[in-house]
Parts: structure tokens; sequence; C-alpha cells
């Protein structure tokens, strides 16, 4: 379920389930195949899911971030981090709706 789950929001849904709970051995080896694509995933989605992860086992946290790239992750933050920031910089708001954009923006193809 976990290796071939591409749909951050509901794996982090599962995941959540497990909060305070022992983790029993099958779920840690399931833990330990990470999911194939994660860039592909909304941003928003991928940063609640290792988020939660990160509660349930840190050190698996760490080894899915280095699984997916952290800096091709960090990479694709860079365009939103520096559209908002342009925008606080020149004393303009930053509204929900531009937020959601940003943060909606998919891994950019490879060529």
């Amino acid at each position: 379920m976990i290796s071939g789950a591409t749909d951050a929001v509901e794996l982090n849904q599962f995941l959540s389930l497990l909060n305070g709970m022992p983790l029993h051995s099958t779920v840690r080896s399931a833990l330990a195949t990470r999911p194939a694509d994660l860039l592909a995933a909304v941003i928003d989605g991928v940063v609640r899911l290792l988020g939660t992860l990160a509660i349930l086992d840190r050190n698996e946290a760490i080894a899915w971030g280095d699984a997916i790239w952290e800096q091709e992750l960090v990479d694709r933050l860079a365009p939103a981090l520096d559209c908002v920031l342009n925008l606080i910089i020149r004393g303009k708001s930053v509204s929900d709706a531009q937020l959601t954009a940003m943060n909606s923006v998919t891994k950019p193809p490879t060529s």
C-alpha cells in the first residue's frame, strides 16, 4: 500500500490513524518501501506526510526525505518562495488563493 501510493494526502490520513499506537512489524516493513514519486504530489501534502511520518518514526521520515531527493524538493519550493518574498518586499500582501496556486505547482518536466 505505501510503496504504491501516489496520493500523499490519503497516505497521510492513513498514517495519522496510527499516531500513538505501537507500530506493528508489518507496518514498519511497509514504511521501509517508500512511495515511488512523492515529488509529483502537491507540496503541501508531501510536507504534511513527512511531518506525520516523523511523529511515528523520525528516522524513517529522514530516510524518505533522502529518498525523494531532498535537494529537488527544496528546488521545487524555490520559485514559490521567490514569488512570495518579492510580493512582501514590494509591500503587497499574499492572498490565500496565491499561496494555494503556488502550493499546487507540481514538479516541472525534466528535459
